[in-house]
């Protein structure tokens, strides 16, 4: 049976991945960034491959490319090698685990990397410039950035909701949400080059996806949509057959990014699209596999809080504490009902994946 567990710290959720990776004798590689943890720890990307020499397929599984959102990705990755210790994957499948995308984020308890940035707003073309904003974006900075340290009796409720009620909340999430690149200390920043993760990742994508000419990857979020509720998010063309082979086999729908007429939002920079155009030679598809905790306006509370707190708090403040402990509460919250719903599902669509992927087309 597969142990419910989540992780308490990226230490502890570190430590576990590579416990089980070993005991399954799966291959790892770890790979150092240069940032540190908050006691000047090694921060880790790790990798662990199933690689049988009869493989025909590949399913790549990530956690954390938004830092504090690794604590459910990384209990679904540690649970599914628990469960393939126990009885090993099938042999025409590669598997492909990537723990910890953004060890800094979720080390320090941020969604963002070590320079501010939302790694899902960085992966821009070559020919794209670092720069820009939505129209709207200016106009709501002062209400999503203030200068000051967080304080949890401020109307920011209220204010929101007003904004909601005022330009709809498909217009908010397009202004807000879609990636910027003139506000630095903001949030949704999408940096102004490169950062080191999307370095890392793209320059190990071949490696990951290997000789085998179809490419499933799961890339594990939470925080958006209705809570406790999976949805499969596209990020990348795919063609009709693919789309339908994929929703029969893994009992989920695909949803496309769009403002109007879902919770998700098309982003400037996203990975999905990036990784997508760097595999021509490969049946390639990304999916985001997003699952919902609290209603927007509170997961934007807690974004809000954490970045003042980061930008111009004190390390060890309660206010910064406490801003801390909302993002964690909206990304992956302390609800025994929650965490069993999302972990029961995910694991099922991870499962579902890899035995899709051994069946012959």
């Amino acid at each position: 049976m597969t142990t419910r567990e989540f992780p308490t710290d990226y230490f502890a959720a570190r430590d576990r991945f590579r416990s089980l990776a070993q005991q399954a004798g799966w291959k790892q590689n770890q790979h150092t960034i240069a940032a540190t943890g908050p006691q000047g720890e090694a921060l880790t990307i790790d990798t662990a491959i199933w690689e049988p020499d009869t493989a025909q397929r590949t399913v790549i599984i990530s956690s954390a490319l938004h830092g504090v959102e690794g604590f459910l990705g990384s209990a679904l990755q540690c649970a599914a090698l628990e469960q393939w210790t126990a009885a090993a994957p099938p042999p025409d499948v590669r598997i492909v685990l990537v723990h910890a995308l953004n060890p800094y984020g979720y080390a320090h308890l941020r969604r963002w990397n070590e320079d501010g940035v939302d790694l899902n707003r960085n992966f821009l073309r070559e020919d794209e410039a670092y720069q820009g904003s939505p129209q709207a974006y200016p106009q709501f900075n002062g209400l999503l950035n203030p200068t000051s340290p967080p304080s949890r009796w401020e109307p920011f409720r209220l204010r929101s909701l007003w904004a909601i009620w005022r330009f709809g909340l498909p217009q908010l999430k397009q202004a807000i949400a879609t990636g910027q690149y003139d506000f630095p200390e903001g949030l949704f920043f999408g940096g102004h080059g490169p950062g080191e993760t999307t370095r890392y990742i793209r320059e190990q994508l071949a490696n990951w996806a290997g000789t085998t000419r179809d490419v499933l990857h799961l890339d594990i979020h939470t925080g958006l949509g209705p809570p406790g509720e999976l949805q499969l998010l596209l990020d990348g063309p795919i063609t009709p057959d693919r789309r339908q082979w994929i929703e029969q086999r893994l009992s989920e729908p695909i949803v496309v990014a769009d403002a109007e007429e879902s919770v998700a939002y098309a982003c400037r920079g996203s990975i999905g699209g990036d990784l997508t155009s760097r595999l021509p030679q490969h049946n390639y598809t990304y999916l985001c596999a997003e699952f919902g905790t609290h209603d927007p306006v509170t997961v934007l509370k807690a974004l809000r809080a954490e970045n003042r707190a980061h930008q111009w708090g004190r390390p060890e403040s309660a206010s910064t504490r406490w801003a801390k402990g909302l993002l964690v509460e909206a990304f992956c919250p302390r609800s025994a009902h929650w965490r069993a719903q999302v972990f029961d599902r995910g694991l099922s669509v991870i499962t579902a994946a890899v035995r899709s992927a051994a069946i012959a087309k």
